[in-house]
């Protein structure tokens, strides 16, 4: 499993989020200038519950290299299954949402 590390990526005003179906577990991986408007956005559009477990500063190209590397996974779209892999990326993005990522960066491995 190859390591995703932000440092070598350009700065982006751009998130990648991972929402999660409250009932099914079932996440989006997608990218956001605002991942919260987006998830009100989801929501209107969603049955059940949806909630944003984390964010990680960056793009297309972060959003890209972490649907293959999560390609087993892979429901249709942006929507993966859960799996302990998957569940250590979100606790990662989640613990660096803690330190407020869209005002430093994370620069450790996400996976």
């Amino acid at each position: 499993m190859a390591a995703l590390k932000r440092s070598n990526r350009e700065p982006s005003d751009s998130f990648v989020y991972f929402a999660v179906d409250a009932e099914t577990l079932d996440t989006k991986i997608g990218i956001a200038n605002d991942p919260f408007k987006r998830l009100r956005t989801l929501q209107i559009g969603s049955p059940r519950e949806i909630v944003l477990m984390g964010t990680l500063a960056g793009g297309r190209e972060l959003e890209q290299e972490i649907h293959e590397e999560f390609d087993d996974d892979w429901i249709r779209g942006e929507w993966f299954r859960m799996s302990p892999r998957l569940t250590h990326l979100i606790a990662a993005a989640w613990e660096a949402g803690r330190r407020r990522p869209w005002e430093t960066a994370f620069t450790g491995d996400y996976l």
